[in-house]
């Protein structure tokens, strides 16, 4: 009996189950970018999420993906897998952060509409961004996030992690002047977006704003300052909600320019 022999095809051997210092390397890098998109994606990038649980769905994502993953030329113990794993770190922060303009220009129409109509004066404590904001801010973040979540836009997200692994393999991400750009024009364009998402609410206070001072100036008598609130408030909510098919259509609208922008970022639109 020779027990020196060599196993017959299809024998599962040590070798073939413990994975070699490459395979944990493609783990670790592939882990990062995951990670990275998760934690500054919306919703699951909300402070209110558990860092264990998106820890934890990060590892599961990274299992279930990992089969699709190339693998890596960079071992645990090559000297440029520290950077590499930077690089995959901001690779999936950077896919994360251009979720996070939609919610940003929502919430800047709803501060400028909020400030015209009043509102700014009771703020309120924003659970995702750990800061002052008005009520109407708030509301139109949430409904971004439901127009979000309901036109299944995350799933961009997922589908651009998937395409990344084939366009950007592992360790090959570098941010170049092509990537820079497009992140400040993004970045620029949440106050081109804001305004234009609260311009009906805007335009009508302006007017308000501005029959209220030519009355105030003609008939003295009337104390238009106590007046302005309610007028700016009932106007304001009343053109919110005959104008709320154009808002959701411009959060549709700013879903459609993520998408690109998620492929441009992959070098996809190019």
């Amino acid at each position: 009996l020779d027990l020196r022999g060599t196993p017959d095809d299809g024998e599962v051997t040590m070798d073939s189950v413990v994975p070699g210092p490459r395979q944990i390397g493609t783990f670790v890098l592939a882990f990062a970018r995951v990670a990275g998109l998760l934690f500054a994606t919306p919703v699951l990038g909300n402070k209110s999420v558990p860092a264990a649980s998106r820890t934890l769905l990060a590892l599961l994502v990274t299992m279930v993906v990992l089969p699709i993953v190339p693998v890596s030329r960079l071992a645990p113990e090559s000297p440029g897998f520290i950077p590499a794993l930077v690089s995959e770190v901001i690779l999936g922060g950077f896919l994360g952060f251009i979720g996070t303009l939609l919610f940003a220009a929502a919430e800047l129409a709803g501060q400028i509409a909020g400030l015209q109509m009043g509102f700014a004066i009771a703020n309120v404590l924003s659970p995702e961004g750990e800061l002052q904001t008005s009520v109407f801010s708030s509301l139109l973040g949430l409904t971004a996030l439901l127009v979000f979540v309901m036109s299944d836009a995350h799933h961009l997200f997922i589908a651009a992690l998937v395409r990344s692994f084939d366009s950007l393999p592992l360790g090959t991400f570098t941010v170049d002047t092509a990537r820079t750009e497009s992140l400040l024009r993004m970045s620029t364009g949440i106050f081109r977006y804001g305004l234009a998402l609260a311009a009906p609410v805007l335009a009508v206070t302006i007017f308000i704003t501005v029959a209220l001072g030519i009355i105030s100036r003609t008939m003295p008598q009337i104390d238009v300052f106590f007046s302005s609130f309610a007028i700016n408030i009932v106007a304001g909510i009343s053109v919110f909600i005959l104008s709320l098919p154009f808002f959701l259509a411009g959060i549709e609208r700013l879903i459609d320019v993520l998408n690109g922008e998620l492929l441009a970022v992959l070098g996809a639109a190019r």
